[in-house]
């Protein structure tokens, strides 16, 4: 859970609240994955200090996933 793909995580989960139709989840299911996503953070991450550079490293992650993705490379190869 704690790795570079959290914030595609975050995002495919605040996307399923309000997104698509079709890949729609009920309340109940973004409440429980929000809560392993949070209980993980805390289990891993003792400060605010430590959690920007984080977050700011996943959100590059993220960035680069999607750049990869539509110029038609692998992430991996980069």
């Amino acid at each position: 859970m704690i790795n570079g793909a959290f914030m595609e995580d975050l995002s495919e989960l605040l996307n399923s609240a309000t997104g698509d139709e079709r890949r729609r989840r009920t309340f109940y299911e973004i409440d429980t994955k929000f809560e392993k996503m949070r209980s993980s953070l805390l289990k891993n991450i003792d400060s605010m200090q430590s959690l920007m550079p984080f977050l700011r490293a996943s959100l590059r992650q993220t960035m680069i996933r999607a750049r990869t993705r539509t110029v038609g490379r692998k992430p991996m190869s980069i």
